[in-house]
């Protein structure tokens, strides 16, 4: 992989593209001290709001069966941890899992795709002295992949990008700009022309769009990590969502300098 040289390039303002996007991909990050991995979840804008429909009807099944508050959000470290507002799964590891299957399963039904993009961070700082941060590496892997998807469907088709608030959401506004303006003389065969900017940035607690992606990006860094479960309970749970996630993948990629 090459590091990228800025170019100058006319993307088209919003009001041309507006009424071409058709995809929405919400994009969710996972990592730890070794691995970083960025997964998108994507679907046309009426699949998201079928699937928004069907999450709050999941929620209001675990208000009823496991006393979930209903401000909960489908997160998947604190459903399988049991933590904040699903503190009533604590140590409920099958019921746990048996959420995180339905949600997986609507995504499924509703047709949603998933991509994602990861790096070894170890590698990276063993082979280059000054590297470019993980997050910036593995963004502008995520949209070359959605970039690639979105042109090969239609040189028409856009995909608007909605990510979850954090604190570095300028910094992450500037680099995309920055990408938009890719020439091919930075070594890519393409600039990012198929991807809607700005980005959009909005709470995961009111977003079924982002909890997918949440869902997603924690299960595919759970089965980078440990390809196999060391308790047999772990594994027969894991087993149909992995079989679910696979099904939905529509391209994965893992970067080791």
């Amino acid at each position: 992989m090459s590091y990228s040289k800025l170019g100058l390039y006319r993307t088209p303002c919003l009001e041309e593209r507006n009424s071409a996007v058709s995809l929405v991909a919400y994009i969710d990050e996972s990592y730890n001290s070794e691995m970083f991995y960025i997964g998108a979840a994507v679907a046309s804008q009426q699949t998201w709001q079928k699937i928004t429909i069907r999450y709050h009807e999941l929620r209001s099944f675990c208000m009823e069966a496991y006393g979930i508050s209903e401000d909960a959000e489908l997160h998947a470290v604190e459903i399988m941890g049991g933590k904040k507002l699903w503190a009533p799964l604590r140590g409920k590891h099958r019921e746990a899992a048996g959420i995180l299957r339905k949600a997986l399963a609507i995504l499924d039904d509703e047709g949603v795709q998933y991509f994602f993009w990861g790096l070894d961070i170890s590698r990276l700082h063993a082979r280059f002295k000054y590297p470019q941060p993980p997050h910036q590496i593995a963004l502008q892997g995520i949209l070359r992949s959605l970039n690639d998807y979105a042109s090969h469907q239609s040189e028409s088709e856009y995909i608007k990008l909605v990510a979850d608030i954090v604190d570095i959401k300028e910094e992450l506004q500037a680099q995309f700009a920055g990408y938009q303006r890719l020439s091919s003389a930075s070594g890519l065969s393409d600039t990012l022309k198929h991807l809607e900017y700005p980005i959009v940035f909005r709470d995961s607690k009111e977003s079924a769009g982002l909890q997918a992606a949440d869902i997603g990006a924690y299960l595919f860094h759970r089965i980078q990590r440990f390809p196999t479960e060391r308790h047999s309970a772990a594994a027969r749970a894991r087993k149909p969502m992995e079989r679910l996630l696979n099904h939905m993948t529509a391209s994965s990629y893992i970067w080791l300098p």
